[in-house]
Order: structure tokens, then C-alpha cells, then sequence
């Protein structure tokens, strides 16, 4: 249910916004965390990336705390970093 809720928000929010705005990557980063919580990695690693790209599209710098959270996190997700969780 939260899933379909941030989804129409997603949507909501390209619409009004476009792609490259900062609330439009949160919403991203929010949804990432969802499918994470679900331990879908896959799916969560997928949003976490497009978040990223959002958010420096948007113009956030590189030490934007969403930025760098993000950084991390895909960092750890790559395969030869697996071993670490």
C-alpha cells in the first residue's frame, strides 16, 4: 500500500516538477528504503541509483547529505563489496 501511495506521489511530483528536482530524488531515495525494508535489493538498489543521478541532476553537490548517503550505499551494494554484508 505505501508502495502504490509514493508511486502516485512519484508520479505526482514529475509532473509538476520534471525529472531533475530534488523532491522528485527524495521521493526516490524514500522508495529505495521501502523496497530495502521489504529486502528487495535489487529493486532498492535500482531506486538508490536513479536518486543519486536525480539529485546531481538537480544540482545538489557532492557532500549533499542525501548525496553522500547515497554514495555509500551503492558503494556497498556493488557485487565485489558483497562480502561485506
Amino acid at each position: 500500500m505505501a508502495l502504490l501511495r509514493l508511486e502516485e506521489v512519484l508520479r505526482i511530483k514529475r509532473h509538476n516538477l520534471g525529472n531533475n528536482n530534488e523532491d522528485v530524488a527524495n521521493t526516490l531515495f524514500t522508495m529505495g528504503i521501502v523496497h530495502n525494508a521489504m529486502r528487495d535489493s535489487k529493486v532498492a538498489s535500482e531506486y538508490f541509483e536513479e536518486a543519486y543521478n536525480v539529485f546531481l541532476a538537480a544540482g545538489c553537490p557532492q557532500d549533499h547529505p542525501q548525496v553522500t548517503k547515497l554514495e555509500k550505499l551503492l558503494r556497498l551494494r556493488k557485487p565485489e563489496n558483497k562480502r561485506l554484508w
